[in-house]
């Protein structure tokens, strides 16, 4: 299977961040760096991911499809799960750590809704019909809006 020069860099950044995150969490932990609670919460982050991201696979090419040569199958969705836990973490820090507790959790959970719809809309115009395409036929996906040919639908800003 040969890929293109784009395929190789999207392939090579979606598979590298997980696993230099991942290594790095663990390390960090084992180093008294981080406390365990943080790595608790990536690896939360990664179990939430997959209740996405695993259904969104088993739907196949009726709801998602890759649009580059995908040599990881099924995994390709593990590796997302993984980076939806990055994008929570990172949320999480901007939240709970820059803010150093001053708002209150309704105020927080708040925040998060609206990084999450931030960062989807992000990836989405970035990998959306580079990377991958969502299925715009599908019932229970519709189409909220369109820029520059790039769709974006319901179902990814609702899981966010």
């Amino acid at each position: 299977m040969t890929f293109t020069s784009k395929e190789q860099i999207f392939l090579s950044i979606d598979l590298t961040i997980p696993i230099l995150t991942t290594l790095a969490f663990f390390i960090l932990n084992y180093l008294h760096k981080i406390n365990t609670g943080i790595l608790l919460a990536y690896i939360w982050g990664i179990f939430i991911g997959c209740l996405w991201e695993i259904p969104f696979g088993l739907l196949g090419s009726k709801f998602l499809m890759m649009k580059i040569s995908n040599p990881f199958g099924f995994g390709i969705h593990i590796i997302h799960a993984f980076w939806d836990s990055i994008i929570f973490m990172i949320g999480l820090y901007f939240i709970n750590i820059r803010i150093n507790n001053k708002l209150c959790g309704l105020a927080q959970l708040g925040l998060m809704i609206v990084w999450g719809v931030i960062q989807n809309f992000i990836v989405e115009l970035v990998c959306n019909n580079n990377y991958w395409y969502y299925q715009t036929d599908n019932p229970y996906n519709p189409t909220l809006f369109t820029i520059n040919n790039n769709t974006f639908t319901c179902l990814p800003f609702m899981v966010w």
